[in-house]
């Protein structure tokens, strides 16, 4: 923080203040700010999501499925979940119910 006021002039008050989100900076702070820390706003730009085929998430899921088999927890089926409860006594009470 001190870096950053030494070589912009902003104060560390609202230096402060931007940090936890309690201030909104106009854009010639942001600018002096960026500047001295060897940014642009460009840098603060958020990544593009990845961008996949529809095959691609069939793929995925088809993976994702295989997984989930390996490791015992099955398809998002309710009657597979009450049948792996099948041997304990509250979850067939509550089938029958």
């Amino acid at each position: 923080m001190s870096y950053v006021h030494e070589h912009t002039g902003v104060s560390r008050a609202q230096i402060s203040l931007i940090e936890n989100g309690k201030a909104d900076p106009r854009m010639s702070t942001i600018v002096k700010i960026l500047s001295c820390l060897d940014a642009s706003l460009a840098d603060l730009e958020p990544s593009s999501p990845e961008v996949i085929t529809i095959d691609e998430v069939v793929e995925r899921a088809r993976e994702g499925a295989k997984t989930l088999e390996k490791v015992g927890i099955g398809p998002s089926d309710p009657r597979t979940r009450l049948d792996r409860r099948a041997g304990d006594p509250a979850a067939a009470s509550e089938r029958t119910s």
